[in-house]
C-alpha cells in the first residue's frame, strides 16, 4: 500500500478507472459514530473535491481538509 496526494489520486483514476484509493477522512455526522471513516475513493466532481460512498450519498463529497490519508491498494 503507496500514500498518495489528492493530485496523484486523480491523475492514477484519470489514467485507470479500476485503480483501487481508500481515503481516510474526518466526518462527523449523525450516522456515522464516529470521527474517521475509510471509504473508497469514486472519483472527483467538477471542482476537483473528492467523492466517496458514504451515509446512503452515492457521491458524498469530501473538503480537502477532511481527507486524512489517501492509499492506493495494489
Amino acid at each position: 500500500m503507496t500514500v498518495v496526494t489528492l493530485t496523484e489520486a486523480r491523475e492514477l483514476l484519470e489514467a485507470d478507472r479500476t485503480v483501487r484509493i481508500l481515503v481516510t477522512f474526518r466526518a462527523i455526522t449523525r450516522w456515522s459514530g464516529r470521527e474517521k471513516n475509510t471509504r473508497k475513493l469514486r472519483g472527483f466532481d467538477s471542482v476537483g473535491r473528492p467523492l466517496v460512498y458514504f451515509g446512503g450519498w452515492s457521491d458524498f463529497v469530501l473538503r480537502p481538509r477532511e481527507v486524512l490519508e489517501l492509499v492506493l491498494v495494489e
